[in-house]
């Protein structure tokens, strides 16, 4: 399980886009090209009213993806890097 705030005190307050893109790329390098798919759909369940995803529930986000990564290696490894590239993420916010 991934711990409630891995990357700080407060989730990154970088543009929801980029957060996104982020974990995007992390769950492609994982799953393949289906992983537009399932983090669309994922992402909506996290936003009913189509606005954006608080940024306490990224970690959430990323451990229910790491759910659709069969392989145990794989999914450790994306889980680590996703919220790795977060906390790089937050850094920038915060210089």
């Amino acid at each position: 399980m991934i711990p409630d705030d891995p990357v700080g005190n407060a989730a990154p307050r970088a543009d929801d886009d980029k957060v996104i893109a982020v974990v995007r790329a992390e769950f492609t390098r994982a799953i393949g090209p289906m992983a537009h798919v399932v983090l669309d759909e994922l992402l909506a369940s996290f936003t009913p009213g189509g606005g954006q995803v608080p940024p306490q529930k990224w970690p959430e986000l990323i451990e229910k993806l790491g759910w659709e990564i069969h392989s145990d290696r794989r999914r450790v490894a994306f889980q680590k890097q996703a919220l790795s590239r977060l906390q790089e993420l937050r850094q920038e916010d915060h210089p």
